[in-house]
């Protein structure tokens, strides 16, 4: 392991390694490598995903799913390691698209100040897979409410690493998390929307609904569109509500972006774009 990761200075293993393992690696291996224990909490009796450890099981997840991978019929060590391959190149090739809304507990603006650089350092890894990103704002235009965050990912498991993994929501700074699958309908990222970062109200948009289909195409005001497309279960084939981003002169003319009778709900939120300062 050193000699094909002579720059890794710390390692993660799961609690069945506890033990001879630490001990070992603190007696040979440091001050080269640490070895840490990824420990499930002892009160714990519900799902958690447990930092770092879904580092590892997603791509053993993403290998699986292909059955050239799981029945070994190559003869060679090099055809091997090349088949293991192709899975990663099918998951960056192909992937699937996520909306992920955390909602802020209230009275953790602190919290999540304290947390910004974590926040940002954590989201600098997805740069390349985001589509839309920023908070929701209360009334006063300051006072963040939420953190939306549209991104390409290989699948669900994936997709929740990512939500539940996240500096604040580990440290409690949100309340609950809305995670579903969604379809970018305009086909590029915030990046492009011809009104740039500034200029006019924005805002987050959330019907949500059950039933056939609604709003599946995109209204001709598509040059006010910041991001839109539906939000489906995790399969893709149920459709589940829309999620819109646009730029409106107020959120009663953001609403009427959707049909009003075809949700049970429909949420108007401030927003702006997020990202580091430039």
């Amino acid at each position: 392991m050193r000699r094909a990761f002579p720059s890794g200075k710390l390692a993660w293993a799961d609690g069945g390694y506890a033990g001879e393992l630490v001990t070992w690696a603190t007696t040979t291996l440091k001050p080269r490598l640490t070895v840490q224990i990824v420990k499930r909490p002892g009160d714990l009796h519900a799902f958690q995903v447990l930092p770092r450890r879904w580092v590892v099981e997603r791509p053993v997840a993403w290998i699986t799913r292909y059955r050239r991978t799981v029945r070994d019929c190559e003869r060679l060590p090099g055809h091997h390691e090349t088949i293991r391959v192709l899975p990663g190149v099918m998951v960056k090739t192909v992937g699937m698209e996520f909306f992920c809304y955390h909602r802020d507990r209230p009275g953790s603006v602190g919290l999540r100040e304290e947390l910004l650089e974590e926040h940002w350092s954590y989201m600098d890894r997805y740069q390349a897979e985001m589509i839309a990103r920023g908070p929701t704002l209360a009334n006063d235009g300051d006072t963040p409410t939420g953190s939306v965050h549209i991104l390409g990912l290989p699948d669900p498991a994936a997709a929740r690493a990512f939500a539940f993994e996240e500096p604040n929501y580990q440290a409690g700074v949100y309340r609950d998390v809305l995670l579903r699958q969604w379809r970018n309908l305009l086909g590029r990222t915030m990046w492009d929307f011809p009104g740039g970062r500034d200029g006019g109200n924005r805002y987050l948009v959330l019907g949500l609904g059950t039933g056939p289909g609604a709003d599946l195409a995109v209204p001709p005001e598509r040059d006010e569109l910041v991001a839109y497309g539906p939000l489906l279960s995790d399969n893709g084939t149920t459709w589940l509500g829309t999620a819109v981003l646009v730029r409106a002169p107020d959120p009663g003319t953001a609403r009427a972006v959707l049909t009003p009778d075809r949700y049970v709900d429909i949420e108007v939120h401030s927003w702006q774009f997020g990202g580091r300062p430039s």
